[in-house]
């Protein structure tokens, strides 16, 4: 198997250990724009059009298009009670949005306008892909795989296993043929004659990882898958398949928290890639993904997927509405957080979750406060102050280590974590409620 490392170059030797990486913070280097996307939902996925233009979707049916890249994110749809998962664009005009209960919203003039479709079925779709231009691919979350031809109109349905579809991807391959990959948490099925058939191979994931999603090269001569494995989903892995491979290679990373799982690739040529994740990581390979640096975007949110135009150009969408845009290829770009202030207040969910003995939290706060953040049990009595302060401006992180204000460890069980927040004005209020699980 070979090997891919991070490239531990950047950092002082004093904090590079076998094995692992620890980041600390950095001078910063301003390579990486945080945009105002007008929401506090996230968003799930993103596709660039050209150099300037952009599709983003997330949660409350939100459909985000800027053709200005990014100055202005102007809102094409929403609708309540809607998430979409998934973006795929055949070309720049004709693309589609898919989400839970089988939802679709498909465009045909660039993301300008939207055609909302509800299927009436109670399954989530978590997938979306075009093969050429014409045919549009889906999968849910139990395994299944749907292809039209019509756009929608009809559709052939295919089994692929129990698990959720996370990823579906083609590039043009040899003799007139698509290839591509269907990919489920530990399996990936893998055609060379347009879907014409399949063929099944195993990742190499422990019985606790997934694959999350993959991407091939414009030219379709490598691909990537990017995901995380260890129990908790705990570490990340972004496994690589040269055209000559008959199997994928790849490397469990195992840098410690708070790096954790890859939930996004872009591939935008066969020497660079991007992959991202949770507590705001972006990593980069400049050759062919033997090595791979880190980009830390100094904060707590997580990045769900990112897309590039070309190997500057991308953009990243996260949680709360996070956008980040680079025109340089976010070489070793580190923000601190006076670069990169958060916009809004957010509570973050712990990770890991559910978790022994300890467990990190996070949130952000736009300005001064007074900050309260507390730990309950499931009758609503209080365990635990972990914060009970004025704090400025910035993004925090706390531990909790599962002990009550008196130090005794506490039982395993649900758990209620509270932000509760003053600021400016008395009538400025931010309060906050997550839950989290303790098993020992």
């Amino acid at each position: 198997m070979h090997k891919i490392n991070f490239n531990q170059s950047f950092l002082p030797k004093s904090l590079i250990l076998i094995g692992f990486i620890l980041i600390n913070n950095l001078p910063a280097q301003a390579q990486w724009v945080q945009q105002n996307s007008h929401t506090s939902a996230t968003l799930s996925d993103v596709k660039m059009l050209n150099s300037v233009t952009a599709i983003a979707v997330g949660d409350s049916g939100k459909i985000l298009r800027t053709s200005d890249a990014g100055q202005n994110w102007i809102e094409k749809f929403s609708r309540p009670h809607v998430t979409w998962n998934a973006l795929a664009f055949a070309n720049q005009q004709k693309g589609v949005a898919v989400g839970d209960s089988s939802k679709f919203a498909f465009t045909f003039d660039g993301g300008d306008s939207w055609i909302f479709v509800d299927s009436s079925s109670t399954r989530h779709l978590t997938a979306a892909s075009y093969m050429g231009e014409f045919t549009l691919y889906v999968g849910d979350q139990l395994g299944t795989v749907y292809y039209s031809t019509d756009d929608g109109a009809t559709w052939t349905s295919m089994s692929f296993g129990s698990g959720p579809v996370q990823d579906i991807f083609f590039t043009a391959g040899g003799l007139q043929q698509y290839w591509g990959h269907i990919i489920l948490p530990l399996l990936d099925f893998e055609t060379l004659d347009s879907g014409g058939s399949w063929q099944s191979q195993s990742l190499p994931f422990t019985i606790w990882g997934a694959a999350m999603d993959g991407e091939f090269s414009p030219t379709g001569d490598v691909a990537f898958v990017a995901g995380a494995d260890d129990q908790f989903l705990a570490s990340p892995v972004i496994l690589r398949k040269l055209l000559v491979d008959t199997t994928w290679q790849g490397y469990n990373f195992m840098p410690p928290p708070p790096i954790t799982g890859l939930q996004g690739i872009a591939v935008p040529s066969s020497q660079v890639a991007y992959a991202c994740g949770t507590y705001g990581h972006i990593l980069k390979t400049g050759d062919g993904g033997d090595t791979w640096n880190v980009n830390y975007i100094a904060g707590a949110m997580n990045l769900n997927a990112l897309d590039f135009y070309d190997d500057f150009i991308g953009i990243v969408v996260g949680d709360s509405g996070t956008i980040l845009f680079t025109t340089s290829g976010g070489t070793m770009g580190l923000y601190s957080d006076t670069e990169l202030p958060p916009q809004n207040f957010v509570l973050y969910q712990n990770q890991p979750n559910p978790f022994n003995p300890s467990t990190t939290i996070r949130y952000q706060l736009p300005h001064a406060a007074t900050v309260r953040l507390d730990v309950y049990n499931i009758l609503g009595q209080k365990v635990k102050t972990i914060v009970n302060a004025r704090q400025k401006a910035g993004f925090y992180t706390v531990q909790w280590n599962s002990t009550d204000d008196s130090g005794n460890q506490v039982s395993s069980g649900l758990y209620i974590y509270r932000l509760n927040v003053a600021a400016k004005t008395k009538d400025e209020k931010f309060v906050s409620v997550k839950k989290m699980l303790l098993v020992r």
